[in-house]
């Protein structure tokens, strides 16, 4: 399945050569909350919460 520009979800891993490295998955918005749980909209419109490299 293509992902739509835009929608692929990449993981900062701080400064190297490569710093920026794409996940599993596609979001069309992406959330933090208090707490520091990271928050996505898949693209069917279900709510998911990040933990690690597998949304849950």
């Amino acid at each position: 399945m293509r992902e739509r520009e835009g929608s692929v979800i990449y993981r900062y891993t701080g400064p190297d050569t490569n710093p920026w490295i794409g996940i599993l998955g596609g979001a069309s918005d992406i959330g933090v909350g208090a707490d520091g749980n990271v928050w996505h909209v898949n693209s069917c419109g279900g709510i998911r919460r990040y933990i690690g490299d597998q949304p849950s």
